[in-house]
């Protein structure tokens, strides 16, 4: 008997939903044919209706309406009762919008939990149809992406229709005129390319939003500065990408999140000569953020004076995990340094609390440099007294994860791994395939 066959229903299909699922065409018809296999295995899906709960459709030069109109339907007729997530995706350079394939999708998926459309700036919005009103009533989550900044639109249909909508994402999304939104229902909120003192006035007007994310922020579309001091009294989690440009700053001096927990700072790639702007910026946000805040994600950050790095992690002594993501190899050995001080200015420990530190794609450009293995030695020098300092008795209460794109680890990181390991650290290295998939380097 077949190994497979021994496991349970459950087990399968968790299997399975990492293995393939919605995300691409390919992935979807593939998913399809497991059902050929065997009928234990084709039970085991069609008795799953998550699995076939999300659907993402192509629309191009290449489309084949009939062939992937029936694989939507064997989807929707799959799923059950499980919130649908529809992705739909308009191809560059279609040269009429198919009016008559959409009123089939809408035939198809009567109700939509999650709908993502890509691509809608490509046509006049006035030949645009509007969203079906069964839609309108079902959809909870919105993302509505150009794939190219656009001008100003109108759109036909009004966003406050969508009864239920809790999550709305614009990205390079034309800035719509006279449009209402259901502020108060509204608990997430992502804007891409948007101007800057639009997103704060957004900000304001979202007195229940917990989520909320500004990144690439453009020209302010007014001079006039909205009042925001005592808004965001729920809000949780904040992303927020650096502009070095004064209105912006000052717009940002203004903030207040009594109730934050996780903040994401992204600085600009390549961000030369502006790390003393930088530095200003964060100083002014980190100043006003509560006690309550326990996580930390870095984005592209270069590296600061030692002076600011204390002062940050001073402010935010609550912290209990810190994410590096791309970071230069300067900062992450700053951050490691500071760590292992016993004491700051003050006399008091540096981030007491802190359990977890992530550390993602640091190398990522140094790979084809003759000093790569050096830089990873110096790294690797600071986290054997790391773990000794922040936990002695070896009850695993810190950990570090090093996520990475190669394999090739350098021979005073494989030594520093496999002593933290043999003493029983929470210590982890994965590298990563494709960008995606995750895999422990061996013990």
């Amino acid at each position: 008997m077949a190994s497979t066959r021994t496991l349970p229903v459950e087990i399968l299909c968790h299997i399975f939903s990492y293995t393939f699922g919605g995300e691409t065409y390919g992935s979807q018809r593939e998913f399809v044919r497991l059902g050929h296999i065997c009928s234990e295995w084709r039970d085991a899906i069609l008795s799953t209706p998550k699995l076939w709960s999300q659907f993402t459709l192509y629309i191009s030069k290449s489309f084949d309406e009939i062939l992937d109109l029936q694989l939507l339907l064997l989807y929707v007729n799959n799923s059950g009762n499980s919130p649908f997530r529809l992705d739909v995706h308009f191809r560059p350079f279609l040269k009429l919008l198919p009016v008559k394939t959409l009123n089939k999708i809408h035939e198809y998926v009567p109700k939509v939990h999650t709908l993502s459309i890509d691509g809608v700036c490509q046509w006049p919005m006035q030949d645009f149809p509007q969203f079906p009103m069964s839609w309108l009533s079902s959809v909870e989550s919105l993302k509505l992406s150009s794939g190219v900044l656009c001008e100003p639109i109108k759109p036909r249909v009004l966003l406050n229709d969508f009864t239920h909508l809790r999550k709305l994402e614009l990205k390079y999304f034309g800035i719509p005129r006279d449009v209402q939104l259901p502020w108060e229902q509204i608990t997430s909120l992502k804007l891409d390319f948007w101007p800057i003192d639009l997103c704060m006035s957004l900000l304001v007007q979202c007195p229940n939003l917990v989520e909320f994310h500004a990144l690439h922020s453009r020209w302010p579309k007014t001079l006039h500065i909205p009042q925001l001091s005592g808004h965001a009294h729920k809000l949780k989690h904040l992303s927020w990408g650096f502009d070095s440009r004064p209105i912006c700053n000052l717009l940002s001096h203004q903030l207040r999140f009594p109730s934050l927990c996780t903040f994401h700072w992204h600085s600009p790639p390549q961000c030369t000569g502006l790390a003393e702007d930088e530095m200003g910026a964060l100083r002014s946000l980190v100043s006003n953020f509560p006690p309550s805040i326990s996580q930390l994600h870095l984005f592209h950050t270069e590296g600061w004076s030692d002076e600011f790095m204390e002062f940050v992690f001073v402010e935010l002594k609550g912290l209990k995990s810190i994410h590096l993501s791309e970071c230069t190899f300067s900062m992450v050995v700053q951050l490691l340094s500071l760590l292992n001080k016993m004491n700051d200015w003050a006399g008091s420990c540096i981030l007491p609390v802190l359990a977890e530190i992530v550390i993602e794609s640091v190398f990522l450009g140094y790979r084809f440099n003759e000093d790569s293995a050096r830089m990873e030695d110096k790294i690797a020098s600071h986290m054997v007294p790391l773990f000794h300092f922040r936990d002695p008795h070896k009850r695993r209460q810190f950990s570090l994860h090093i996520v990475q794109y190669d394999k090739t680890v350098s021979k005073g990181m494989c030594e520093a791994y496999f002593s933290l390991k043999k003493d029983g650290y929470a210590f982890k290295i994965w590298y990563r395939q494709n960008c995606c998939l995750e895999v422990p380097l061996p013990e």
